[in-house]
């Protein structure tokens, strides 16, 4: 069998008169393409052209459909528009805002706890001193309504970090 583009009929056999007349198969004879689209534009081409079909090296021929879109918002940047989802942003928003003010809420009622009933000792400092309230989560076990405090700060500062984000994007 050849690979170089030649032809599959044999020359030097006693039967190559019987194979004279059968179809030859070459590189350059290529299958008609599955794609509707793709067999309209496939026989309005040359046969140079169909040769290189499909164009799938050549980066100036982008596939039709979302392919193509791309390209014209490549060549024509002006072209290029995209749905807000400005609705979405507000609603993530909303949900952002509920979820904070129940930190806030809760955020406040374990200050006060601590504060009134915090149960160690110093435990009035967790509202004064702030380095104290720091060191209460690695100098205290994890049950201590201290560390509690400390542990839903932080919680709470990721919400408010990824609203903050949020709602700077309008």
């Amino acid at each position: 069998m050849t690979t170089s583009g030649e032809c599959l009929e044999p020359t030097n056999s006693p039967a190559s008169d019987t194979f004279s007349n059968a179809p030859t198969v070459t590189n350059s004879v290529r299958s008609q393409p599955k794609c509707r689209k793709c067999r309209q534009i496939f026989h309005t081409l040359s046969q140079d052209e169909r040769d290189k079909w499909p164009p799938g090296e050549d980066l100036e021929k982008p596939c039709h459909g979302w392919p193509s879109v791309v390209n014209i918002m490549v060549k024509n940047p002006g072209f290029a528009s995209f749905q807000a989802f400005r609705d979405l942003h507000i609603k993530s928003l909303l949900y952002y805002q509920a979820e904070l003010v129940s930190m806030r809420e809760e955020i406040h009622g374990i200050e006060w706890e601590n504060h009134d009933r915090g149960g160690f000792a110093d435990s009035e400092k967790l509202s004064e001193d702030a380095e104290f309230l720091l060191q209460t989560e690695s100098n205290f076990a994890s049950q201590d309504k201290g560390s509690k405090q400390i542990r839903k700060i932080k919680d709470m500062r990721k919400v408010l970090k990824e609203y903050s984000k949020q709602s700077f994007q309008f």
